[in-house]
């Protein structure tokens, strides 16, 4: 019984495996011959140059010549704006076939930073603050301050919280502590004594002494003085005398 029911089975089954055998080498056709054809038949195209221009122009460019494209990264760039395409790949201009994939490299634009606030702070702090913040140091000048002590800024030349580029540079003035200046009083006539006890009141010292023969003033008086009187000079500064012996 199961002989005949096999029997009758049999021209189906044949059926079925040639059917079988002939998908099999259509698609292995396909596989070797069509498809690859199909690919070498398509258009070849130049690559565009897209350097230098914004990404919605540059896909505009490559949907015209039938080219995709995919953005690798992101750059920081001092010569290209944000969105703009610094370099791809393959290069311009060379000849490619139809939907090949260009890869892209966009400008996030130029790097910034936060410039910091630097008075008060000592130059050795500030330096290291400047170039841990991407900074650079400008031009350094010294000046005297009464508020502020040596060695410490008391000026910088881009305000504090400002967005600047990367590496910009930012000039400082640092302090070279107090110089008050004072008016050197008029010692003239006054006897040695008395001329150093007004120096000193007056935040001055007393420099070189020089005598010479006068007949109108007592010996040990002042008969000249160098700084003259009411000259300004900075506090601590030397005044000269000239003495009758």
């Amino acid at each position: 019984m199961k002989k005949i029911e096999l029997k009758k089975l049999l021209p189906y089954i044949i059926v079925l495996g040639v059917f079988s055998l002939t998908v099999l080498v259509l698609i292995s056709t396909a596989d070797l011959w069509i498809l690859p054809a199909m690919v070498h038949n398509k258009p070849i195209v130049k690559v565009p140059d897209l350097t230098g221009k914004p990404i919605n122009e540059a896909e505009k460019l490559l949907e015209t010549v039938g080219l995709n494209y995919e953005v690798t990264s992101e750059q920081y760039s001092k010569d290209f704006k944000p969105g703009v395409v610094i370099s791809q790949t393959p290069k311009p201009n060379l000849m490619v076939k139809q939907t090949r994939t260009i890869f892209l490299i966009i400008s996030k634009g130029e790097e910034t930073a936060i410039v910091p606030y630097l008075i008060g702070q000592s130059f050795r702090i500030a330096r290291t603050t400047l170039i841990n913040k991407g900074f650079k140091l400008g031009n350094i000048r010294y000046e005297p301050s009464d508020a502020f002590g040596a060695d410490t800024i008391i000026f910088q030349s881009i305000n504090a919280n400002t967005s600047l580029p990367f590496g910009s540079a930012i000039d400082l003035v640092v302090s070279k502590g107090s110089e008050l200046q004072v008016k050197v009083p008029s010692l003239i006539g006054l006897s040695l004594e008395e001329a150093k006890k007004s120096l000193s009141e007056s935040g001055l010292n007393l420099g070189n002494l020089n005598y010479i023969e006068n007949e109108t003033f007592m010996p040990n008086t002042v008969i000249n003085q160098n700084p003259s009187p009411g000259a300004l000079v900075k506090n601590l500064s030397n005044v000269n005398l000239t003495l009758s012996r």
